[in-house]
């Protein structure tokens, strides 16, 4: 911290706001102030000073940067310091450590440090404090990452692509940063645990894998279907009918009332369109392109059309090749349509 951010208080006085306050004023409405708690705050301090235990409570819930007072994120990154050296934390080691650091005065003194434990009402509330902490954190990001959208808006140097995705970043990153999940109780996965499997014993069963099948028994007996996260490469010779076997998987994943997202950099989406149609007819592509099939076959395209419609498959041709591009793609899809399999053709 340097000599133009460093306040000296005492007990009536307010903590030192940080000096990423301003930059909200300047950018945003200047008659509202960024979302905080002071309370919220001191109790989630006060608490851990009162209570050994309670710094392992939200030590993986919040950091410093979570709170809003630069006095209480050198307080809380110099009980995190503590916490990894494993002394035990209180008004004293603190105190003691802050002084070390040239901190203790910055911070508002041990009168403060007192101030922050006397107000607490009670410590086992601690996880419901720093959850209070943790949303005004998250709602300043938000405020923060809007403003470098409207500033990305006005870069006209750049490219519109870039841009974008630059901008996708910046909201999902605030999206990562509230309440990570945690470690779970195995009690609390047993009885799921066991249902599916009941489910899969079950000879009425209708569904016998844990992911979703692909239509083709041989391949779901191996996969148990297709797992939720899986990454799947379908690899062969040119000319061996990899596309057709993704396009048929696609289509089988549609009927279990599924999202397919198909990106194509190699075919046109009629392309794609016409496999499928032969898909289905059982008919050679070739028949399909030169306009030879028989009256039976084009008489049942109207069924085949009326399965297509219903079914939720959404394909897109336009990519450019880029990383970033085919990331945004699916991240506009999962947010639009919702997405459970996607299929990338090719790499």
């Amino acid at each position: 911290m340097d000599s133009a951010s460093t306040l000296i208080y005492c007990i009536s006085s307010p903590p030192a706001v940080n000096y990423e306050a301003q930059l909200y004023l300047q950018m945003a409405d200047l008659s509202k102030i960024p979302p905080h708690n002071i309370e919220a705050e001191k109790s989630v301090l006060g608490s851990i000073l009162l209570d050994k235990d309670s710094i392992i409570k939200v030590a993986d819930m919040l950091e410093p940067d979570d709170f809003y007072y630069d006095n209480h994120k050198a307080i809380y990154k110099a009980i995190l310091e503590l916490f990894a050296k494993r002394i035990p934390i209180d008004i004293l080691t603190l105190s003691t450590y802050l002084k070390d650091n040239s901190l203790l005065d910055i911070i508002g003194g041990n009168v403060y440090l007192t101030e922050m434990v006397n107000e607490v009402i009670t410590v086992s509330h601690i996880v419901q404090y720093a959850v209070i902490v943790k949303q005004k954190s998250t709602l300043r990001k938000l405020i923060k990452s809007g403003q470098e959208i409207s500033a990305l808006g006005f870069d006209e140097t750049e490219d519109i692509d870039e841009l974008v995705e630059s901008a996708e970043k910046s909201v999902f990153s605030v999206s990562k940063t509230f309440l990570r999940n945690k470690f779970v109780h195995i009690k609390d996965i047993l009885a799921q645990t066991y249902e599916k499997i009941s489910d899969l014993h079950d000879p009425d069963a209708k569904e016998k894998y844990r992911g979703i099948p692909t239509g083709f028994s041989h391949l779901d007996n191996m996969l148990s279907g297709l797992q939720p996260s899986d990454l799947l490469v379908l690899a062969a010779r040119p000319s061996m009918g990899k596309t057709s076997l993704a396009l048929n998987i696609a289509q089988n994943v549609a009927k279990t009332g599924k999202s397919v997202g198909i990106i194509s950099l190699e075919m046109s989406k009629e392309q794609l369109v016409e496999r499928l149609f032969c898909a289905l007819l059982a008919v050679d592509s070739w028949k399909m392109r030169t306009g030879r099939l028989t009256e039976e076959d084009f008489a049942r395209i109207g069924s085949i059309m009326d399965e297509l419609n219903q079914s939720k498959i959404f394909i897109d041709d336009s990519v450019g090749g880029s990383i970033a591009e085919l990331r945004a793609k699916a991240r506009r899809l999962q947010a639009e349509h919702g997405l459970d399999f996607l299929i990338i053709d090719y790499l």
